[in-house]
């Protein structure tokens, strides 16, 4: 289970919920949940306001800089 699934089941919310918060895809969301993409920068900003937490509390490897 990753650390970004366990902080969205916590808080109660649906991938599409994230996704519609953030504005992305579902498939991007599942994506980041699962390792095989990671959030830039203003995405990651963005997943950490909708899940109430800071971008420490997110625990990603490795947030790119670019713009998305």
């Amino acid at each position: 289970m990753s650390q970004l699934g366990e902080l969205r089941r916590q808080r109660g919310l649906t991938q599409e919920e994230v996704a519609r918060r953030v504005r992305v895809s579902t498939r991007t969301v599942a994506a980041w949940e699962s390792g095989a993409a990671t959030p830039r920068q203003r995405n990651a900003r963005a997943l950490a306001k909708a899940l109430g937490v800071t971008l420490d509390a997110l625990h990603l490897n490795d947030v790119s800089e670019a713009a998305s």
